[in-house]
């Protein structure tokens, strides 16, 4: 494994004709500008990679089976940085919540769930990459003590339902609960359910972790011959805006996994460029689009842009990035989400993940990512309703 400098401007023929996303420039980006931020930056691009080629790897392989309709994603934030509480306290809480939806959503829609978790993603990296690194040794370490066993996360659920605004869900918990006894009576161990977890972040600029963070693995192109994969070794997973020309660049010249988040305003045009640019070989699990439209807007815009990426060959993994995620703003979360999830079922294609990352941090939020995951259940064929102060299985 080696070291890689992406700081210095692309060779890359495809990249200079386009002209839609020049290579970054030389020196301090945006966010960066003051020396000490910049020094700060540098300083962590000396510390050892936080993930490795092969991890990497083997997350495309899984969102391969997403963008398929053989899986299904959640995303979700499992970083101290969301809320206030101590360090340990934070992540446990997190990983608890994201490891619930999951068990919620893999069996209402009776496919596997891929989780990713945000790990210290914002700008600046407040608590520094020690903290990013404690984070995912954490999540880790609990997922290994047994935070993986599917009938400890039921557990979970029940305490869910036995009071306040889950107690409707009592229906769905008790009928997983069923699976659960029948499971264990036919001697199926699940003991290991949740314990793949991977990492996700935004693009860190080249100023921003240095070069030592980018490293090099040989890797078999589509002829056979070998050729050397470049890796955010910070990150399994990569996340770029759609606008910040640097960042996507970037991305272009690593094999990380990449999701691009997409609004209203994006157009059929913009998502195509950005399928060449980024996913030039349509590669199923390389490209996840992260699709934030408020409620109002995702059946006007959507569908023309599910319509042309299918149309051109592509196969990404569309996400559902609900941009209501803030305390009293559940049901138009509901709404983004239900939208989302029909019109991709008019259209025939597979709605791949969900995005709930909160955005406050309190135990409120906590709660309604919970709901936001049980109302999407209910959407699932065969899935039974809500109901009243029903009991929990």
């Amino acid at each position: 494994m080696t070291a890689i400098d992406l700081s210095s401007p692309s060779d890359s023929g495809r990249n200079q004709e386009s002209g839609l996303w020049p290579c970054p420039p030389a020196g301090p980006q945006s966010g960066w500008s003051e020396p000490a931020a910049l020094a700060a930056g540098k300083e962590q691009g000396f510390r050892p990679p936080l993930v490795f080629a092969a991890e990497c790897d083997q997350l495309r392989s899984r969102l391969a089976a997403v963008a398929r309709g053989e899986a299904f994603l959640v995303q979700g934030a499992v970083s101290a940085d969301e809320f206030a509480l101590e360090f340990t306290e934070a992540i446990d809480v997190a990983l608890k919540t994201l490891l619930q939806m999951s068990s919620v959503l893999s069996y209402a829609m009776a496919v596997p769930v891929v989780r990713i978790g945000r790990i210290a993603s914002s700008a600046f990296e407040t608590r520094e990459h020690r903290t990013a690194a404690a984070a995912l040794n954490l999540a880790r370490g609990l997922l290994r003590a047994g935070y993986a066993d599917i009938a400890l996360v039921h557990e979970w659920n029940r305490d869910f339902v036995a009071t306040g605004s889950g107690r409707r869900y009592g229906p769905i918990v008790s009928e997983m609960g069923g699976a659960l006894r029948f499971m264990a009576a036919c001697g199926v161990n699940a003991a290991q359910w949740g314990a793949e977890f991977f990492a996700g972040r935004e693009m860190p600029v080249p100023d921003d972790e240095g070069a030592p963070r980018y490293v090099g693995v040989l890797g078999e192109a589509h002829d056979g011959a070998f050729r050397e994969e470049v890796h955010q070794a910070s990150t399994h997973m990569v996340w770029v805006d759609r606008s910040d020309s640097a960042s996507v660049e970037l991305a272009s010249r690593v094999s990380n996994p990449i999701g691009v988040r997409i609004g209203s305003s994006t157009t059929p045009d913009e998502v195509l460029a950005l399928l060449e640019h980024l996913d030039p070989d349509r590669a199923p699990g390389r490209l996840t689009f992260l699709a934030g439209m408020g409620a109002e807007s995702v059946r006007d815009v959507l569908p023309d842009l599910i319509g042309k990426v299918a149309a051109s060959g592509a196969l990404p993994v569309w996400v559902c990035d609900p941009l209501c995620r803030s305390a009293g703003r559940l049901d138009a979360a509901c709404g983004e989400v239900r939208d989302f999830f029909e019109v991709h079922r008019e259209l025939g294609t597979h709605p791949g993940g969900l995005c709930l990352d909160p955005t406050g941090g309190s135990a409120f939020l906590r709660e309604q990512l919970l709901e936001l995951a049980f109302s999407v259940a209910e959407m699932c064929p065969g899935m039974p309703r809500a109901a009243a102060d029903a009991p929990a299985g």
